[in-house]
């Protein structure tokens, strides 16, 4: 009897823990898109820094590329923005080649989160005809797609959970 409560006890706290970890995947894609551009902003800083470092360091007889990383956290930062790029190309490709309804979602995504303008969600429900409810459905599931082609087959079971 012990043992049958001690396995129900740990599969309930299973669950709970996949729920948490497919809210925070979720939150994290958004979390992403929503600091995209200022992210952005940021690589492109550390590339001008580099930049302007470089002739600096040779000629007091450093060697650039060993100063390329900066500190951690800018090499972080550039990685994970350079994972982003190529994952949302990849979303985009895929959008491009299906439906119309994919096709409008990924020119919402970018117009709310990618391009260098900003839209507001308004701006957006009127460009595409509808409601601004919708424009953050659309989001939604441009980021279940995207969190399946970020996180992989974790990303998979966070919607067969949710279903």
């Amino acid at each position: 009897m012990a043992t049958k409560t001690a396995a129900e006890e740990y599969n309930k706290m299973q669950q709970g823990q996949k729920k948490k970890d497919h809210n925070w995947r979720l939150r994290n894609i958004k979390l992403l898109l929503k600091n995209y551009r200022n992210l952005k902003l940021y690589c492109d800083e550390i590339e001008k820094d580099l930049h302007i470092l470089e002739p600096f360091l040779e000629l007091i007889g450093g060697r650039a590329l060993d100063i390329k990383g900066l500190t951690e956290t800018e090499v972080k930062t550039e990685a994970m923005m350079k994972f982003v790029d190529a994952v949302l190309y990849t979303y985009e490709k895929s959008c491009n080649e299906g439906t119309e309804e994919d096709m409008r979602r990924i020119r919402i995504v970018k117009d709310m989160y990618l391009n260098p303008q900003k839209i507001t969600v308004e701006l957006i429900s009127e460009k595409y005809n509808i409601d601004r409810s919708y424009v953050y459905k659309e989001v939604n599931k441009a980021c279940e797609t995207l969190g399946v082609l970020m996180f992989g087959m974790d990303g998979i079971e966070d919607i067969f959970q949710r279903k």
